[in-house]
């Protein structure tokens, strides 16, 4: 809370008033961690805090890291719920009202063992679908996929496989569809 009202006061001193100051926040852990997490920061920020938030971050990774398993095809559902929770339910508390841009900046689904590459792409394109269709909704204003490149393809573990490329830097198929829908999306 000190480091983005620093911040803010910072930029405005500076006459920076193109910089924008965010936080941001992981989906999802349970209930009552999210509610005393969103609370701490009223009771402890408050109207000075709020003031001094430009956007909130996502940081959502549906059928990844919790919940453990999406439905087929549940997605798109996952970040909706993630976006929808985060504007309705606990921004609201920090007194974070809807002129408060949502920024996606971190989502992904990674390959490895038990993963496929082309579920990913199909991860991919529900999940990226969902935020521009709610955008509008929810003022989502930036999106980023978590990541570029593998950290290393070869391991056993899942979480060195959330490239849409390889770490050899060979295309998965994922890339090939975000890149499609940039292309179609950021018209």
């Amino acid at each position: 809370m000190r480091g983005v009202e620093a911040a803010k006061r910072e930029a405005r001193r500076r006459g920076y008033s193109q910089l924008a100051i965010g936080f941001n926040w992981f989906w999802r852990t349970d209930p009552a961690n999210e509610r005393s997490f969103w609370s701490y920061l009223a009771r402890h920020g408050g109207r000075r805090f709020a003031r001094a938030v430009d956007w909130v971050g996502l940081d959502a990774y549906p059928g990844t890291i919790f919940p453990p398993a999406e439905p087929p095809g549940g997605y798109d559902d996952g970040i909706v719920a993630a976006i929808s929770q985060l504007r309705k339910c606990f921004m609201p508390i920090a007194g974070l009202g809807p002129q408060v841009p949502i920024h996606v900046e971190e989502n992904g689904w990674p390959t490895g063992p038990g993963r496929t590459e082309a579920e990913q792409a199909r991860a991919l394109r529900a999940m990226v679908g969902a935020v521009n269709a709610y955008r509008g909704t929810y003022n989502v204003t930036d999106y980023r996929w978590f990541d570029l490149r593998d950290h290393r393809t070869s391991s056993p573990n899942f979480q060195h496989h959330y490239g849409l490329l390889r770490d050899d830097y060979s295309a998965k198929p994922a890339f090939h569809v975000y890149r499609a829908l940039l292309h179609r999306f950021a018209r």
